[in-house]
C-alpha cells in the first residue's frame, strides 16, 4: 500500500510544479503571500492525519519536496495533495485494524451521492429551513443550533448539529414553543446536512453516538470499534429495523445491525434504508 501512496503522490509531482509555477505568478500578490502559510498549514494538518507508524517518515519526505517545488501555489497544491494522501493511509490502517475491506469506487461514490443530495436538499428547502431559524431566534432570542459531540469515522470527535427545540440548562430544560413540533416532524434533524457537506456524516450509515457512552460500550464491546470505519449517518439500518434504547441489551441489538451495514455497505443497501427511512417518517415513527 505505501508503494501505491508514493505513485499516487510523486506521480503528481511534476503537474503540480508546471501548474503552480504558472499560475503563482498570474495570481495577485495579496492572494500570493498566504499561499506559504496556507501550505504549511494543510501539511501539519496532514502529517496529524498520518497513522502513527508512518509519521516520522512521511513528515521529513513530504517536508523536503515542498521546500524543492517551485512557486507558493505548487506549494500549496502539494500540501492539499498530501492531505488526502494522508486521509487515505489512515483509512487503509484502521480498515486493517478492524479487518475492514475498503471499498475503493464505492467510497467515492457514496461521498459525491452526498454531496450532490445535501446541495440539491439545501437549494429547494433552504429558504423554509431559513424561516425556520429565523422563528427559534424570534421565539427565544437563544441560538438557532443545538450543537453535541459525537463520534464519528476514525473515532473523530465532531459536533452533531440540531435546531434547538429546548431551552434552560441541565434538569431545568423546557421544550420552546415550537420544539415539539419540531422534534415530532423530525425537522429538527435537517441542519445534520451540514454535517454531511463537511464531511462528518453520511446520509446513510450507524448513528453517531456520545464519546461517553461510546467509551462506555467499546469497554464491553471491542468490536463496536468497526463502526467508525465508515461515516455516521443522518439514518441507518438499526434506525429502520428496530426501536432504539440506551440500555445494554438494546445496544447489543443495534450494534449486530451497524456491524452488518459496515460488513455489506452497497449502494442496494443505501437505497433500501433511505427508502425504509421516508416511509417511516411520512407514516409511522421511530
Amino acid at each position: 500500500m505505501g508503494v501505491i501512496i508514493d505513485v499516487l503522490v510523486y506521480g503528481g509531482l511534476l503537474a503540480v510544479a508546471l501548474v503552480g509555477s504558472i499560475f503563482s505568478k498570474l495570481i495577485a500578490d495579496d492572494v500570493r503571500c498566504w499561499l506559504p502559510i496556507l501550505a504549511q498549514f494543510l501539511f501539519r494538518k496532514a502529517i496529524q492525519k498520518l497513522p502513527a507508524e508512518e509519521r516520522e517518515i512521511r513528515q521529513e519526505e513530504w517536508q523536503k519536496d515542498i521546500n524543492d517545488l517551485p512557486g507558493d501555489l505548487g506549494k500549496f497544491l502539494l500540501a492539499l495533495q498530501f492531505n488526502a494522501a494522508a486521509m487515505r493511509m489512515a483509512r487503509d490502517a484502521l480498515s486493517a485494524e478492524l479487518q475492514i475491506e475498503p471499498i475503493r469506487f464505492w467510497d467515492i461514490f457514496k461521498r459525491s451521492f452526498d454531496l450532490a443530495f445535501s446541495g440539491v436538499f439545501l437549494i429547494l428547502y433552504g429558504p423554509i429551513l431559513l424561516t425556520v431559524g429565523l422563528a427559534i431566534k424570534v421565539d427565544d432570542g437563544g441560538p438557532v443550533f443545538f450543537r453535541q459531540a459525537r463520534v464519528g469515522m476514525n473515532n473523530k470527535v465532531f459536533h452533531l448539529l440540531k435546531f434547538r427545540t429546548l431551552r434552560g440548562h441541565g434538569n431545568e430544560c423546557a421544550p420552546t414553543r415550537l420544539g415539539r413540533l419540531l422534534r415530532l416532524s423530525r425537522i429538527d434533524e435537517i441542519p445534520q446536512i451540514i454535517n454531511v457537506i463537511r464531511g462528518e456524516m453520511s446520509l446513510v450509515g450507524p448513528r453517531p453516538e456520545r464519546p461517553e457512552f461510546v467509551e462506555q460500550m467499546l469497554a464491553q464491546f471491542p468490536n463496536a470499534m468497526r463502526r467508525h470505519a465508515v461515516r455516521p449517518g443522518l439514518t441507518g439500518l438499526q434506525q429502520t429495523e428496530d426501536a432504539y434504547g440506551s440500555n445494554v441489551q438494546d445496544y447489543t441489538v443495534k450494534l449486530k445491525h451497524d456491524l452488518d451495514y459496515v460488513q455489506n455497505r452497497a449502494f442496494w443497501l443505501d437505497f433500501l434504508i433511505i427508502v425504509r427511512t421516508v416511509r417511516i417518517v411520512l407514516f409511522e415513527r421511530f
